[in-house]
């Protein structure tokens, strides 16, 4: 019973810090209002150990292949976006130091059907169409595999206004990767 009651006494010292920790863990610093209408706020993170700097120039290529788990909620990439884009505002980075740019292909460009496609694949509205054009209007260049939209036979007539057909997913990425660009996958 004694050694029972040691090794409780043990695992009870041992767990305190790590319940501790646990908690600090949790406790971070509201987020900055979106200025992306439809996202998320940016956390700012006290000592990060690589911080935005408003002197540097960001070039990332989105490059989003996986649909909505739930066709009624925005296209997950899309919060992806407007996050960054959130964090660069919050730090006052000027617009002329973000250059982003999206290419969907995959079940992720069901993302950009317009509502009348939308609604004869999953019987709702399009929910992305604000985000969509959020990042649009925020300077994000918003564009759709031709490859997957010739595939599946779809017009452009049928995608939502501002997007631009692309001949291919991948060679929107080996172009953007050559001109410096990050590309960041899903």
């Amino acid at each position: 019973m004694d050694i029972t009651l040691r090794f409780i006494t043990i695992l009870a010292a041992l767990g305190a810090p790590l319940a501790a920790h646990a908690a600090d863990a949790r406790v971070w610093p509201a987020p900055t209002p979106p200025a992306i209408a439809g996202s998320s706020g940016y956390v700012e993170i006290p000592g990060a150990a690589v911080t935005r700097d408003p002197k540097r120039s960001y070039k990332a290529l989105f490059s989003a292949s996986t649909g909505a788990p739930v066709p009624a909620r925005p296209l997950p990439a899309f919060g992806r976006v407007a996050l960054q884009l959130n964090g660069l505002i919050a730090a006052k980075v000027p617009a002329s130091h973000i250059s982003f740019a999206m290419i969907l292909y995959g079940a992720a460009a069901e993302a950009v059907l317009t509502d009348a496609e939308y609604r004869r694949k999953y019987n709702i509205d399009n929910p992305n169409k604000a985000i969509f054009n959020a990042l649009r209007q925020a300077g994000v260049r918003m564009m759709v595999c031709g490859q997957w939209a010739a595939g599946r036979n779809i017009a452009r007539d049928q995608l939502l206004p501002g997007i631009e057909v692309a001949e291919a997913a991948t060679l929107v990425q080996i172009t953007y990767a050559n001109d410096g660009y990050a590309v960041l996958n899903n």
